[in-house]
């Protein structure tokens, strides 16, 4: 079992930490299959969320985080679909991010998923 945050971000124990959406659907199967295979992605999202808090922010876009991240990223990695970060994805990183971390509760806005 991990024992430290980054512990648990790089390894992550599967849905049973993630109960903020109906497990099943097509996005959440690719989303816990992406972090998984894409830790360094997961630490990248959060780097910049944290030192986004960390400078004063007390709200930022997912979209922008994506976008550094997405900017940040070498042009050879990408995922099983072509993707460097797969925009669809973007609402379950956010969730994920503020479940996780407690300094980032309520940093991002979110909506309900239409897609599940």
């Amino acid at each position: 079992m991990p024992s430290t945050l980054r512990q648990n971000v790089e390894h992550p124990r599967g849905d049973a930490q993630l109960p903020l959406w109906p497990a099943g659907g097509k996005l959440h199967r690719q989303f816990v299959e992406h972090r998984k295979a894409h830790p360094r992605v997961w630490n990248e999202l959060l780097d910049l969320a944290l030192e986004a808090r960390s400078e004063g922010r007390k709200h930022w876009s997912i979209n922008a985080v994506f976008e550094v991240a997405r900017y940040n990223t070498r042009h050879d990695e990408r995922d099983k679909y072509g993707w460097k970060l797969n925009n669809d994805l973007r609402a379950y990183y956010a969730r994920a991010l503020m479940a996780e971390h407690p300094a980032l509760a309520g940093f991002f806005e979110t909506r309900s998923l239409r897609s599940e």
